[in-house]
Formats: C-alpha cells, sequence, structure tokens
C-alpha cells in the first residue's frame, strides 16, 4: 500500500477502554484505493472482534460489512481518538460529537449529509465512498434515537455554525416524555 498514507495514524485496537476509529477497507487489486468507516466503542478490543466476527457480520448486514466480506477485501482499524474510561455526565455525548468529527474529516457520511455539516467552501471529494449511513448522533439505544437525536444534532450543529434557530422544537424533545420512549 504505498500511498495510503491513513494507515501511518496506527493505534493500539487491543485497548479495552473507550474509542473512536476508523476502519480501511481495501482489495488486494486496488490497494491505494480504500473505504472508510468511523465508528465508536466503550470497549475497542470487543468491538473490533466483534467487526471481524463473521457470525456478528451476517447477523447485523450492512454496507460496511458488505465491503468486508468482498472478495480480495483487507482492512486494518485506526484510533483516532481514546475517551476517558470513567464515568462522567456526558460522556456519550462527547463520543458522539467526537465519531461525528471523525465522520466528518474523513469523509465517511452520505454526501447530503456531508454537504449539509461541512462548511460550503469544503470541497468533497467525487470519488469518496464513505460506509457510514446513520449520522452518530442518531445511533444508541432505540429510545433515544429520536430525542435524544435531534438534541445532540442540534447541540453539533451550535458547535459548527453558531446560533440554532430550532432550539424550542429540541427543547421540547429533550424534556417531553414520550419523545424518547422505548
Amino acid at each position: 500500500m504505498k500511498y495510503n498514507r491513513i494507515l501511518l495514524i496506527g493505534g493500539d485496537t487491543s485497548i479495552t477502554r473507550p474509542a473512536i476509529y476508523l476502519h480501511v477497507i481495501w482489495t488486494s487489486s486496488e490497494p491505494d484505493r480504500f473505504l472508510l468507516y468511523g465508528g465508536q466503542s466503550v470497549n475497542l478490543a470487543n468491538r473490533v472482534k466483534n467487526h471481524e466476527d463473521p457470525h456478528m457480520r451476517e447477523r447485523y448486514p450492512s454496507l460496511h460489512y458488505f465491503a468486508t466480506e468482498a472478495p480480495g477485501s483487507e482492512g486494518q482499524f485506526i484510533v483516532l481518538a481514546n475517551v476517558e474510561t470513567e464515568e462522567y455526565p456526558y460522556r456519550g455525548l462527547i463520543q458522539n460529537i467526537l465519531e461525528m468529527w471523525a465522520c466528518l474529516m474523513f469523509f465517511t457520511l452520505l454526501k447530503d449529509d456531508l454537504t449539509k455539516y461541512l462548511p460550503k467552501d469544503i470541497q468533497i471529494p467525487r470519488a469518496m465512498i464513505g460506509l457510514n449511513f446513520a449520522l452518530p448522533p442518531w445511533q444508541g439505544s432505540p429510545g433515544h434515537r429520536a430525542g435524544i437525536g435531534r438534541f445532540l444534532e442540534g447541540i453539533f450543529h451550535l458547535f459548527l455554525w453558531g446560533p440554532f434557530t430550532g432550539w424550542e422544537e429540541l427543547h421540547h424533545l429533550w424534556i417531553s416524555p414520550t419523545a424518547c420512549q422505548y
């Protein structure tokens, strides 16, 4: 992989702490063309083990796993950020923001999402095919996807662009007992 310098980021994927990671996938016939999947975990070693488990890939089909199982595909996980192990307020929020940052920095989201969240002057590579279909704030426990997802999306928007006009709706979602029901 002569030109695939992204792998030089490296990192210890055997750590059992929370982390933000990228899975870099390429084929042996075209090692300089690669696909990226960004993710987060509370235990990186277990997450990598699950991603590499064929039974898990069969049980939870996804574009990420389809690329992983393509004939001749190879892959390597790299660590982008380590997160403290202690429980503290908003750790999930911080991990979601870090994962969103990684997905934007490495263009792993769908083009519509990249266009929405990246500054207008950022050129999105045409050949870039990201493997993340879901925005990080919308993932997590099923009952929190709607309310928490909208809330986190609003907070992320605030970090990027400043004042957000939809705070009233986000506040309603955050405090509404029905917005986050399982």
